[in-house]
């Protein structure tokens, strides 16, 4: 599970990326503000309460509509108890 917050509308909350070496399926959740998220080809307006259920090999990104827009992702391998991965470890020791 991850947390991302925008400080200003346009900025990018969600980095372009897929999870398809990993197998990861991912639900992101709006918890404040609002979001737009490009899922492949397809758009998606996202407000606060919105979720969004996204499928390891689906490319997605996502811009904040509003400041402080808050997105939580949670995601792991369909059927297996979530084991962090390197990237996560490394973000844990490297809070921004």
């Amino acid at each position: 599970m991850n947390e991302w917050t925008a400080r200003e509308a346009g900025a990018e909350v969600i980095e372009e990326h897929d999870e398809a070496r990993a197998g990861h399926e991912e639900l992101y959740v709006v918890l404040s503000g609002h979001a737009r998220f490009r899922l492949g080809k397809k758009e998606v307006d996202a407000p606060a309460g919105t979720l969004i259920a996204v499928a390891p090999q689906v490319t997605r990104v996502a811009h904040a509509l509003e400041p402080g827009t808050t997105i939580r992702a949670i995601g792991a391998k369909r059927g297996t108890a979530f084991t962090p991965s390197a990237w996560e470890a490394k973000a844990l020791a490297n809070p921004s």
